[in-house]
């Protein structure tokens, strides 16, 4: 994984501008600080904060930890065969992705803009176990070898294909491999339900199939994982294209700046990249943390 540096005028702000550029959520980047801001006693900024980050390596949990978590009781047992679909009155994977209309904003105005999957990474987030995932890439077995990017996609798809069985889903996983990167798909019907509100139900699945990958990977592992449901991401991508695509349009026309809602980091990347494909046209970010926001201005 190699290392990016980036200066900004607090730790912060550099921080979030190293999460754009990696598009991760915070919980999935490694970041050191290289140089603290220097203030003079006039309040100038005499010198820029200045970090380097990466995307985390994923380790297994320590030995102890995995004691503590396997001590409530007995082997439980994988749930056999395919269930039934549920019949749910839940949106449609379609209708949670898809990306609101938004007005021009004079003052930090809002667009309704969806807040994304990215918002819920804040700092701190915990695994679904209550303990801070380690993302130190030590492995808890050092005998063990790392475990591979087709052994994790065995691994997360078993998993999947057994939860969405127990919640009465029948459902199909497929895996696509691109080096250190695995994205595991789950296909089937009335699985909006398990996408969520704004992707809510699917990004908590997400980490449960984190904290499997970390369970398995006695060797450590530094593969990324991710998990589309019902297409979810795919959708939810070109509505966000489409979405800041056509802001950018109105805002080449009019000549005047808009403020979007804050959004997760995955997603302002989406809406930068496609904003910034329109002539006449930059954005920047602002902001900080879960309140950091795109804004797109005339060039």
């Amino acid at each position: 994984m190699e290392w990016i540096e980036l200066t900004g005028k607090t730790i912060d702000e550099a921080r979030d501008l190293a999460l754009e550029k990696l598009g991760v959520h915070e919980s999935e980047a490694e970041v050191e600080v290289l140089e603290h801001p220097s203030v003079s006693m006039f309040g100038r900024v005499k010198s820029m904060a200045r970090i380097r980050a990466r995307v985390a390596p994923v380790a297994a949990p320590a030995k102890e930890e995995r004691r503590r978590r396997g001590g409530s009781g007995g082997d439980s047992k994988r749930s056999g065969g395919r269930g039934q679909d549920r019949k749910s009155g839940g949106n449609t994977a379609s209708e949670t992705a898809a990306a609101p209309s938004a007005a021009p904003a004079s003052d930090k105005g809002q667009d309704g803009s969806p807040s994304g999957e990215g918002a819920q990474a804040s700092r701190g987030q915990r695994s679904g176990g209550g303990r801070r995932q380690d993302r130190s890439g030590t492995p808890s077995d050092p005998s063990a070898a790392p475990m591979t990017a087709p052994e994790v996609a065995s691994t997360v798809e078993a998993f999947l294909g057994g939860l969405f069985t127990a919640a009465g889903h029948t459902v199909s996983t497929t895996s696509e491999i691109d080096g250190d990167r695995v994205d595991v798909s789950v296909t089937g019907d009335g699985l909006g339900v398990m996408v969520g509100h704004r992707g809510a139900t699917a990004d908590a699945i997400l980490e449960l199939s984190k904290a499997v990958m970390l369970k398995e990977a006695k060797g450590g592992t530094e593969v990324r994982l991710g998990v589309d449901i019902a297409g979810y991401k795919v959708l939810r991508r070109e509505a966000l294209e489409s979405f800041g695509g056509d802001l950018a349009r109105q805002v080449a026309e009019s000549g005047e700046p808009m403020v979007l809602e804050s959004m997760g980091s995955i997603d302002r990347k989406i809406v930068h990249d496609a904003a910034n494909a329109v002539d006449g046209v930059s954005t920047e970010s602002e902001g900080q943390g879960r309140d950091r926001r795109v804004v797109i201005k005339p060039s």
